[in-house]
């Protein structure tokens, strides 16, 4: 389980989803994770795209090398990531924080849902909040863009 690699002292890659729906996004999101060697993706059991054989078809391979947790409520499972000492991170245009400054140790990203962004929820229990700057007209990205470049700067 994650919690036993990161009691151990093992430094990990935590990717959380909270309210992605879209199919095709996740299945974009854990193809890059994979990429970026995520050891896995935490999606709580409601409010969040399903697994299936589709995804599975759509992500290309990935769920061969990135594991999917479940957990019944994702800002339990934050809570309990914040107890072993790692730093959640949440993406969101919500903050004038723009540094991607990490500390070492295990990592949690955690992106919002498309139309949402981040549950209020998971906002009141992130430790950073990180944005990305927009240069153009469109002031948004696909979450799954926005995930790969976030991880980029995050987990590398």
């Amino acid at each position: 389980m994650i919690f036993d690699q990161i009691d151990s002292g093992r430094h990990i890659k935590i990717l959380c989803l909270d309210g992605v729906t879209d199919v095709h996004n996740a299945a974009a999101i854990m193809r890059t994770a994979a990429f970026y060697d995520v050891d896995c993706i935490v999606i709580a059991t409601k409010n969040n795209f399903g697994v299936g054989p589709s995804v599975a078809r759509i992500a290309s391979g990935a769920l061969e090398y990135v594991k999917i947790v479940k957990c019944s409520s994702l800002p339990k499972f934050i809570s309990a990531l914040k107890k072993r000492g790692v730093e959640p991170i949440g993406l969101t245009e919500h903050t004038d924080d723009s540094e991607f400054v990490v500390p070492g140790g295990s990592r949690c990203l955690i992106l919002g849902a498309e139309d949402k962004g981040l549950s209020n929820a998971t906002v009141r229990l992130l430790d950073k909040k990180i944005k990305l700057n927009p240069q153009g007209s469109i002031q948004s990205l696909n979450v799954s863009v926005a995930a790969a470049i976030a991880m980029e700067r995050v987990f590398v």
